[in-house]
């Protein structure tokens, strides 16, 4: 993922770098259309990969524990909307409001030592069932169109991007304990497991490229490759440590396209 977003953002400089000077006089030229409406449907590798959080308590004179490990979150559809202002002919600044929605289940353990004898644990194992996480970004970008002509239009952007993230979080997880007394039985059974749902903001950053044909002088079709990354910071709920996992991923998708 980092490495698709390093050649993506080294292609747009480079592209800069390198763009003739007879293209910056043009770009002093009064636009024909100020306003463009992107509307994509992508496909999105997201950043965000597996979490595992665990939680020590001393019990019995040893550490008892509990983990919660998350996956990566899945490739998925995304949608998202983009809206430019030309300040020049060639020079502009949007702003991509873009959302994505996850389902899926959390792996819970415990480790419990026993009350009777020391050094014999017993261990569980369980899903949470169905859990959910919400994505959603704004990218706030100054754009550059290489291409401005009919049929043919290429634009890159980059900039800041607003991350706001909502995931459900596993917050305890109850058991149930068995042992004994005159010999070192020791057994544990998961029984249950409460749920809460964290809530963060944070900044990041993107970069896309967006090549599209216009069928009309204000009608057309595109593809987009738009990356961003992130990170925000929660209060991970079973263990109340501060963690900053990752937001954002790479949007590969196509759309429809209308300028005015």
């Amino acid at each position: 993922m980092k490495r698709l977003l390093t050649l993506l953002i080294g292609g747009v400089a480079l592209g800069l770098i390198l763009r003739p000077a007879t293209a910056l006089a043009q770009s002093a030229a009064p636009p024909s259309n100020r306003f463009s409406v992107d509307v994509n449907f992508s496909g999105l590798r997201p950043a965000a990969g597996q979490q595992i959080y665990e939680r020590d308590d001393t019990q019995f004179s040893e550490i008892a524990r509990q983990i919660a490990t998350y996956p990566a979150m899945p490739s998925r559809k995304a949608y998202g909307v983009d809206v430019t202002y030309a300040l020049l002919q060639r020079l502009g600044v949007a702003v991509h409001v873009s959302a994505a929605r996850f389902a899926y289940s959390a792996r819970l353990g415990v480790q419990i030592p026993s009350p009777a004898f020391f050094n014999a644990f017993a261990s569980d194992s369980d899903s949470s069932g169905t859990m959910r996480r919400r994505e959603r970004s704004v990218d706030m970008s100054v754009t550059w169109t290489f291409i401005d002509g009919h049929p043919w239009r290429l634009k890159v952007s980059a900039g800041p991007t607003i991350f706001r993230l909502s995931q459900e979080m596993v917050q305890a997880i109850a058991y149930s304990q068995a042992f004994g007394v005159s010999t070192p039985t020791n057994v544990v059974d998961i029984t249950g497991h409460d749920v809460t749902t964290t809530r963060a903001s944070g900044v990041g950053g993107h970069v896309a490229v967006d090549f599209s044909y216009f069928f009309s002088p204000r009608m057309g079709v595109g593809v987009v490759a738009r990356g961003n990354l992130g990170r925000v910071t929660i209060d991970e709920p079973l263990t109340g440590v501060a963690v900053r996992p990752a937001v954002g991923g790479l949007q590969i998708g196509t759309g429809l396209r209308i300028r005015f």
